[in-house]
């Protein structure tokens, strides 16, 4: 953290002392100074009254979090957002993310802003609360942000509505008319500009079939930096249909530029924000110096389970804290739920099989385990799987005639838990879209295939599905007839089982 140069520290010496009132009876500072000027010492401050004006300049007491589970942060949470934020952070306390994006925003000169601009990462890293908390509140006033969540259906008309509240005054019939009225006339009340922010777009990428004719795509084209300005965020995995839409608009997609990564936390990071999460909930003291030794292990331990490559998703720390925030924070009591793994079988169970699951998760418990059985991998590898078409996904259901509670249930597994994702680039030979998706994450599978056998296994008929299972697991990989089932079992699964769901590899091991 040292400063490579002397004048960099000058400068924010200088910066700090003009941002407080002078001491009484202090000589004039170095802030007062022409730049380069090097006083004597005896005209300075020194190093204590230095330390006390910061000090004096800092909030006391500890900063208190707010936990969400796994909804995204927003502006009600701004206060403290920033603490859950990896460093290094700037003069004024803004981490280099969000300086880059808001610096870029306020900034009306063509060469130093952007048309359109991506922000991209991983499933559940918090690009939503990030913008929602930490970017769109700290904003300057001149700039009128719309915020929206994009959907399959009716993206453009639900943006359309929101711009003509934003600004009543503009004139036009469809988004993209109004949006040509307000980038000419330059209608934004407060005199800035105009940024759109759409979330989620890989939803409306997902459903779109032609980005060059769709109307979002021309509305878009109106953007000019100046007076309009918009930021589409997807999933990292959608980065070849984000970049045909791109593309569409004659925007390159430039790192730094008019695109940047929102990435996974380090462990060192992850481990303190989970530390703030266990203060939140009084789980942990509020000093780390007091911590005990084994709270320290407990902290170790559930980030070095929630890691994969030396970095964690912020969603699973969101997911562990709210699982263990009525038992103790110690190895004990996460050995009592089977360790990380157990915690995910706990998250399951409390979101769709426990009597206090929400009911409208509740109420599709049985869909959904036929339906994240249907996209789990093989037996024996914990790789997330291969994609399956929506149609697919239905029938797993048990909801071929029931489209809307199908629809609903896509909703709660994608949009609210982020347990499943749409696949990227599934169009057909068509140009049409097959809609496929599949498991969000690999670190899930271990404690979907825990919870759904863990259900089944309780009765005969889920005891023969889950052999049927491992059996056809096996047989497709060596089929050789030692691996086939024994005749006992073949009854059992026979009778046991609807032969109408079986997949393809367990109709053939059957029939063999």
């Amino acid at each position: 953290d040292r400063f490579t140069v002397a004048r960099d520290l000058a400068d924010e010496i200088r910066w700090l002392l003009a941002q407080h009132t002078p001491t009484p009876g202090l000589r004039p500072t170095v802030a007062s100074m022409p730049a380069g000027a090097t006083p004597m010492s005896p005209l300075t401050p020194n190093t204590a009254q230095l330390a006390a004006r910061a000090a004096d300049a800092t909030p006391t007491g500890p900063t208190r979090i707010v936990p969400k589970g796994l909804r995204s942060f927003d502006a009600s949470d701004a206060s403290f957002f920033l603490e859950l934020l990896p460093g290094p952070f700037d003069r004024e306390g803004l981490p280099e993310g969000l300086r880059f994006w808001k610096t870029r925003i306020e900034d009306t000169d063509p060469e130093k802003t952007f048309k359109v601009g991506l922000v991209y990462g991983p499933s559940g890293c918090g690009k939503s609360s990030l913008m929602k908390a930490g970017l769109l509140p700290r904003l300057s006033p001149k700039i009128l942000p719309i915020y929206l969540e994009a959907t399959p259906d009716d993206t453009e008309t639900r943006l359309l509505r929101a711009v003509r509240k934003a600004i009543p005054d503009a004139e036009g019939g469809s988004l993209k008319e109004i949006l040509s009225v307000i980038r000419r006339r330059k209608l934004v009340p407060s005199g800035g500009k105009l940024l759109l922010v759409l979330d989620q777009f890989e939803q409306w990428l997902f459903a779109e079939q032609d980005y060059a004719k769709a109307p979002l795509t021309d509305a878009l084209l109106q953007c000019d930096g100046g007076a309009i300005q918009a930021i589409v965020m997807v999933r990292d995995d959608f980065w070849l249909s984000v970049s045909r839409f791109l593309r569409e608009l004659d925007i390159p997609i430039l790192e730094r530029e008019n695109s940047a990564l929102v990435d996974l936390f380090d462990m060192e990071h992850a481990a303190k924000v989970l530390g703030l999460f266990g203060k939140a909930y009084g789980k942990l003291p509020e000093s780390t110096k007091n911590w005990n030794q084994d709270q320290n292990e407990f902290v170790r331990q559930a980030i070095h389970g929630l890691s994969q490559e030396r970095k964690v998703i912020s969603v699973r720390i969101a997911v562990l804290a709210d699982m263990m925030k009525s038992r103790e924070w110690t190895t004990a009591a996460l050995r009592e739920v089977g360790g990380i793994e157990g915690v995910g079988v706990t998250f399951l169970e409390e979101m769709f099989g426990s009597r206090h699951a929400p009911i409208q998760h509740r109420q599709h418990e049985e869909a959904v385990r036929g339906l994240l059985a249907s996209l789990l991998p093989s037996i024996g590898t914990d790789i997330k799987g291969s994609m399956q078409s929506a149609a697919s996904l239905q029938k797993a259901a048990g909801y071929e005639n029931k489209p809307r509670e199908f629809q609903d249930l896509m909703d709660i597994l994608d949009k609210n838990l982020r347990l499943i994702t749409p696949v990227d680039d599934s169009k057909g030979a068509d140009g049409g879209a097959t809609r496929s998706y599949q498991l969000a994450h690999d670190y899930m599978v271990p404690s979907l295939r825990d919870w759904l056998t863990q259900k089944q296994r309780e009765t005969k008929k889920g005891r023969a599905e889950v052999k049927l299972a491992e059996r056809a697991a096996v047989w497709s990989n060596q089929r050789e007839n030692r691996h086939l089932p024994s005749l006992t079992e073949w009854f059992s699964i026979r009778t046991l089982t609807d032969s109408k769901k079986w997949t393809s590899p367990q109709r053939q091991m059957m029939a063999r």
